[in-house]
């Protein structure tokens, strides 16, 4: 009877112990597979949020070398223009002459276009058209090419009723000059002329420098 009792005892014991080791391993198994997801779950966060901090670093490294092309360019642009001032400022006596007397004309002919304007519009007769006009020029360009640009202009104003006097005042500029028509004062210096040519070439000029 004992011996009965102790192989039913052990019997149960081996198959207590067999279903012990099944549950186990189930146990360690869903943990292993639990603790797998979690290491691939983290394991997927670190390398997305590594792969975006890599996609802002190369967006913003990007952005930086647009700008730095860019202001480069804008440099290089600038330099450009600022050549072709100075050569415009410093050009020979003659060719300044020409110049000057040129854009003389122009604004000559848009100051009495203007006058002409201001007249037939003028419903109460209160505007009074100038008939002096004053030139005033840069120091150097008062001293080399002032007494020649105001003879020319002289004679083309005279068939208009209109009187050029050459002022022995200085206008601050680096070339170019200034016209004053009674209360209007035009300011057709070198640095203003070269913005004007700029904005109208500045695209060609960039071909050129940049293709």
């Amino acid at each position: 009877m004992t011996a009965l009792i102790l192989e039913e005892a052990q019997a149960a014991a081996e198959s207590f112990l067999a279903d012990a080791r099944v549950e186990a391993d189930a146990i360690v198994s869903d943990y292993r597979s639990r603790a797998e997801a979690e290491w691939n779950a983290e394991a997927a966060r670190v390398d997305l949020e590594a792969s975006q901090r890599l996609e802002r670093a190369e967006a913003s490294a990007g952005q930086i070398r647009r700008n730095t092309l860019l202001a480069a360019k804008s440099a290089l642009l600038d330099a450009a223009f600022a050549r072709a001032l100075d050569a415009l400022v410093n050009l020979p006596d003659a060719e300044r002459l020409a110049l000057y007397a040129a854009m003389l004309e122009r604004a000559v002919e848009d100051q009495l276009s203007a006058e002409k304007t201001a007249v037939e519009n003028d419903l109460y007769g209160e505007y009074t058209v100038p008939d002096r006009y004053t030139l005033l020029l840069s120091q150097r360009d008062l001293a080399t090419v002032g007494k020649q640009l105001a003879e020319q202009a002289a004679g083309k104003l005279q068939s208009a009723g209109k009187t050029l006097v050459l002022s022995d005042k200085t206008a601050p500029i680096a070339g170019g000059f200034v016209l004053v028509c009674g209360d209007v004062e035009l300011c057709c210096d070198l640095a203003g002329y070269m913005e004007q040519i700029r904005s109208q070439i500045e695209g060609e000029v960039c071909q050129i420098l940049f293709a």
